[in-house]
């Protein structure tokens, strides 16, 4: 299993995406060497929780 994404890069991620023009969901992840689903679940958490992490997931381990 692969260690999660800091927030600090969850937040470039989103400044990737949000401001560069012409920026592919595909781009920012090669860029932060992640997922493209990854890119997306940050995009989600930001439209449905206004931050890069979901408030309501619960850290294991």
């Amino acid at each position: 299993m692969t260690l999660p994404l800091s927030d600090d890069l969850k937040r470039r991620i989103y400044h990737w995406y949000t401001t560069e023009k012409n920026v592919t969901m595909e781009d920012c992840a090669q860029r932060a060497g992640c997922s493209v689903g990854s890119v997306a679940k940050v995009m989600k958490n930001v439209r449905d929780f206004g931050t890069v992490s979901n408030p309501l997931s619960k850290h294991t381990g």
